[in-house]
């Protein structure tokens, strides 16, 4: 009669014991503390991960509020005087923040240190025009 192995983990099955599961990585011959320890160290790499997935959901949730809230001022001030020649520049940067947001979810970091850094930009020289 022949048993099959199957890991407790990520449940791939097995002829023979292995020493360590090809998939997960989970040590089938160490002892149970060092089992303990790898499942440990597994479930605080997936909270790490949920977490970092958290942040990102976040950050595109105030990029698309931050690019939101330029497309609608511009609607604004253009239903409020439509002779009035309106700033096109914040229908522009909505619309960037927007697309920055969807970004956000392929390269979180890029997306967020570009639109940071436009972001700042546009107050400084905002800052600077004021004067």
């Amino acid at each position: 009669m022949e048993t099959t192995v199957v890991c407790t983990i990520c449940n791939t099955s097995y002829a023979l014991e292995p020493k360590v599961c090809s998939k997960c990585e989970y040590p089938f011959s160490a002892s149970e503390k060092d089992k303990s320890t790898f499942v440990g160290q597994l479930f605080r790499k997936k909270l790490i991960i949920e977490e970092t997935k958290d942040k990102i959901k976040r950050a595109q949730k105030i990029l698309w509020v931050i690019g939101g809230i330029n497309v609608l001022y511009f609607l604004v001030l253009l239903s409020l005087n439509p002779t009035l020649n309106v700033n096109v520049l914040d229908l522009l940067l909505g619309l960037v923040f927007i697309g920055f947001g969807f970004y956000a979810s392929k390269k979180p970091f890029r997306a967020i240190s570009i639109s940071l850094t436009l972001l700042l930009s546009l107050y400084f020289f905002s800052a600077l025009a004021i004067r």
